[in-house]
């Protein structure tokens, strides 16, 4: 039987049908393409909000070095396998030179703001950016080498993982 032959009603119903269904599509597409392109800039929005609320939240329990509340402040961030000591409690030495920074991935490790050639979500900032030591203590430098990281990812954080 042809869509021509058949009743008034079965006509209006399979119209109706296919209406509905080219309708529903289209909405499914649109939300897909929505969230498609609103997710990148959405998650980094999230990301950076939950970074700025653990930074404050955090600055004095570090200040005062107070484990309890540093611990609580991670727990309610939803960190699992936290740790408040040290791996080398009485260390005064620092390690130097494992991770070169540079910008060729055959010579180093890191490029030239401390992320890794390999691990594109991979920061290192210690001291092992360093080739060498000089003869002083490099926790400056290394705080200010930290900063200097931080800022580079703050201001490439839409396309950082590109």
């Amino acid at each position: 039987m042809s869509f021509r032959d058949r009743p008034i009603r079965r006509k209006l119903t399979t119209i109706i049908l296919l209406t509905s269904g080219a309708v529903l599509l289209l909405t499914c597409a649109a939300f897909f393409a929505y969230e498609l392109l609103t997710f990148p800039q959405t998650a980094v929005r999230n990301l950076s909000t939950l970074g700025e609320i653990i930074a404050a939240n955090s600055t004095a329990a570090l200040a005062f070095k107070n484990q309890d509340d540093a611990k609580e402040i991670l727990a309610a961030g939803e960190a699992t396998d936290i740790c408040v000591n040290s791996p080398i409690m009485y260390g005064g030495w620092h390690l130097l030179g494992t991770a070169r920074m540079g910008t060729d991935p055959d010579g180093s490790v890191v490029n030239e703001w401390g992320r890794s050639h390999d691990v594109k979500n991979l920061f290192i900032v210690d001291g092992s950016l360093f080739v060498t030591s000089g003869g002083v203590n490099p926790t400056s430098t290394i705080q200010a080498l930290a900063l200097y990281v931080a800022d580079q990812m703050k201001q490439r954080l839409a396309n950082l993982f590109d």
